[in-house]
């Protein structure tokens, strides 16, 4: 009889006895691969296999995957409990790939053998004892799902992901090193967030951008980060289809950046709430608690002076080097009546630059505001604009909106105005965030 070199069902690999896979020579394809035999020390039995859509291995005495060499893609690649595998250097053919899944394999520190995935669909990686960061993904352009990294006691950063995009949710949590989410692209709507117990992350700026989470988990969290002293890559959330929790950071002082999805504006007409907490904007409870003064509740937030909703005049696209006039109004009536003391304003999270007060000084309750951007230093594409203003008190108030670069000439020129009439801007329109 001849070997067998199709295998159209799964094939588990389990017994205790079995080192080797010699005995597989000549199998092309198998279905599912399970390779769970916690004494198998060598696989290139395999080296003859084309291809399969899942494989699944989860032992103690693997350290490389030598035999695997002839796979470009799988639906499914789960790497767990491998404690001594430390090379992948096998899979550096794969191509294709649609849900990745590495976890609790303490010797691995590189997951550079990859380079060749061009797109994912769900990415999870956790308490990978050795990893400290996610470079070798330069041809990564899109994870269309989810993506985790979670309880990676040494991964200090994920900037090996700036070329991806297209994230569905994002969970990032007990990951104790890391002091950036720089290399996440995340778009203007999430499914779902979690930022929790990255003891050294300082910011969460990369979120710049985001506009919309949804209800994929039960709350978006920003809890526990011991460093984290500022929201403000969350400037542009106007919509949340779940509940919020930020608690517990410990030297969290400012969520001024929440300002515009807890107010009492209904910045997205289209949108979730009100929901338990009776915001128009969040469709749930809120939970602000455990952090330092001005981000300990709903109130705190809301203390700061009010910058109105930004209009644009005509609305649309704005041309790459071209001038953005800002205007707009700070009021601090009803929330304490302080003099507004200072307004500034930021493009895409960088530094603040000192807005100039429409009467000449910024000595009253309301203040109106003006500025500019010049846009010939902005790449194509979506950028955010956040106006900042302070009462004699100290209480800070914000609000962002998004503006698209774009290349070629559009008659007219983009203002931002205050107004009170909350739309998402469509090109060549009147149009207000």
């Amino acid at each position: 009889h001849g070997r067998c070199t199709h295998v159209v069902f799964s094939l588990a690999v389990t017994g205790v006895d079995i080192t080797n896979l010699d005995g597989l020579s000549g199998l092309v394809h198998v279905e599912l691969l399970n390779l769970s035999s916690p004494n198998l020390t060598n696989i290139t039995g395999l080296s003859t296999l084309q291809s399969s859509a899942g494989v699944l291995i989860d032992n103690t005495s693997l350290s490389n995957l030598n035999g695997l060499s002839g796979l470009t893609s799988l639906l499914v690649l789960n790497l767990q409990n491998n404690v001594v595998l430390s090379n992948l250097g096998a899979l550096s053919g794969l191509a294709t790939l649609t849900n990745l899944f590495i976890g609790n394999n303490d010797a691995l520190a590189s997951l550079g053998a990859l380079s060749g995935l061009t797109s994912v669909e769900d990415f999870r990686i956790w308490n990978n004892d050795a990893l400290e960061n996610l470079d070798g993904f330069s041809a990564l352009k899109t994870i269309s799902g989810d993506i985790a990294f979670f309880e990676n006691p040494i991964l200090t950063s994920v900037s090996g992901l700036s070329n991806v995009s297209g994230f569905q949710s994002v969970e990032v949590r007990q990951n104790p090193l890391l002091t950036s989410l720089a290399g996440l692209q995340v778009s203007t709507s999430l499914t779902g967030l979690i930022v929790e117990d990255n003891d050294l992350l300082t910011d969460v700026d990369p979120l710049a951008g985001l506009a919309s989470v949804g209800s994929i988990n039960p709350a978006m969290r920003i809890v526990g980060n011991d460093n984290l002293a500022d929201l403000d890559g969350l400037g542009s959330l106007v919509s949340l289809d779940t509940d919020l929790i930020v608690n517990n950071n410990s030297i969290l002082g400012d969520c001024s950046a929440l300002f515009t999805l807890l107010d009492d504006v209904d910045d997205d007409l289209m949108g979730p709430g009100p929901g338990g907490a009776g915001i128009p904007d969040v469709n749930g409870d809120v939970n602000v608690s455990f952090n330092q003064e001005g981000c300990n509740s709903i109130s705190e937030i809301l203390e700061g002076p009010a910058i109105n909703p930004f209009e644009t005049i005509p609305g649309g696209p704005v041309t790459q080097g071209s001038i953005i006039d800002i205007e707009g109004v700070a009021s601090d009536i009803g929330r304490g009546d302080s003099n507004v003391i200072n307004v500034e304003y930021a493009v895409d999270f960088g530094p603040w630059t000192g807005a100039t007060p429409v009467d000449g000084n910024f000595d009253s309750p309301t203040e109106a505001f003006q500025g500019f951007v010049d846009t010939s230093a902005l790449e194509i594409g979506t950028h955010t604009v956040c106006a900042r203003a302070e009462d004699a008190l100290g209480n800070l108030g914000q609000r962002c909106i998004l503006f698209e670069v774009v290349e070629g000439a559009i008659d007219g020129e983009w203002m931002i105005v205050c107004r009170h009439v909350p739309l998402w801007p469509q090109p060549g329109e009147t149009v207000q965030i």
